[in-house]
């Protein structure tokens, strides 16, 4: 018989196994461990074992289902009313039937203790930015959602469950060898009279990026006017790790890219970022990944300059909650 409980600090040992028999490798961290558990998700200030949903039969763990929120608006504090399932994983090594009766299971303790915390909506597959957990060990370089060809499982039992999917986010590559400016007029006058520079290590600017980037090795471009020196745009790159160590490749993540409202439109951006990706490439990196929701036209174009390549997509899926 099945029985459900939320998280023991014994735990860790089954839920490496099921980790590891996950059949697709590519965006699941391979070298997934007891340590990087502790350090990458027990060790979020607001991890909550009750949140963190098991399925066990006797001493033997047949899936697990965490669950947690989205942050408010200002990325200060948790937005209770947000709910996230960050991750289902299920024992592969079960017949079909009975891991989907345990997924189903899984889910929907998962929403009541979303619905008991206050939750109107539920987000499922960590998109950006409600992603509390698993940046580094899933995904790329930002938690994108559920990836229909890598978890059609999972997508399967949401459809059951009444998820929809509200966006599809493209997943999309540049390797720097193959990297090339733009080259026109209007970026020649930008470059005359603006300049980049590349900050190590900059400071985390609210509570919620220093929970989910935590330690993180990062790198912030700013751009801003050789004259006034003050910044009118930054994008933040990270080192994907540990999944990129997994790849064999040394990649960084356009995790954020900021223009000030006053001065987009102007090619800025385009300025920016084929600098960052310039001095990457100098600094060694091989690879840069990057996701853009579907509905953003301007991102799209952006990437398609730069000529980054559609590897994989996610869908974003939600649910509302009716009478909360």
């Amino acid at each position: 018989m099945t029985q459900y409980r939320s998280f023991f600090n014994t735990d860790p040992p089954e839920i490496v196994r099921i980790w590891r028999k996950q059949t697709d490798r590519v965006r699941i961290a391979d070298s997934f461990s007891h340590v990087l558990f502790e350090n990458m998700v027990l060790s979020k200030p607001y991890f909550d074992p009750a949140g963190f949903i098991v399925a066990m039969s006797g001493e033997k763990m047949l899936g697990f289902c965490h669950a947690g929120f989205a942050p408010t608006d200002d990325w200060t504090d948790l937005d209770f009313s947000q709910g996230v399932i960050s991750l289902l994983m299920l024992d592969g090594d079960e017949p079909p039937e009975q891991r989907a009766e345990v997924g189903v299971e899984l889910i929907r303790r998962a929403e009541a203790y979303l619905v008991e915390k206050g939750s109107r909506q539920i987000h499922v597959g960590s998109r950006f930015p409600d992603g509390p957990f698993y940046l580094g060990l899933f995904g790329g370089s930002r938690l994108p959602g559920v990836l229909p060809e890598r978890q059609p499982e999972f997508l399967d039992l949401l459809n059951r469950m009444g998820y929809e999917q509200t966006a599809r986010i493209r997943i999309l590559h540049l390797r720097l060898q193959n990297f090339q400016a733009v080259v026109d007029r209007q970026q020649s006058l930008i470059r005359r009279n603006y300049q980049v520079e590349a900050v190590m290590g900059p400071e985390t600017s609210t509570w919620w990026e220093s929970c989910v980037l935590g330690e993180t090795d990062r790198i912030e471009f700013v751009i801003s006017a050789r004259k006034l020196a003050n910044p009118v745009g930054r994008v933040t790159y990270w080192d994907i790790q540990p999944l990129s160590r997994d790849w064999g490749v040394r990649t960084m993540g356009l995790f954020a890219l900021r223009i000030e409202q006053d001065s987009r439109k102007s090619g800025l951006a385009t300025f920016l970022v084929g600098e960052s990706l310039r001095q990457l490439k100098d600094l060694g990196v091989n690879l840069v990944e990057a996701q853009v929701i579907d509905s953003n036209a301007a991102a799209q174009r952006l990437f398609d300059k730069f000529g980054f390549q559609e590897v994989d997509y996610a869908q974003s899926m939600s649910k509302k909650i009716l009478n909360a």
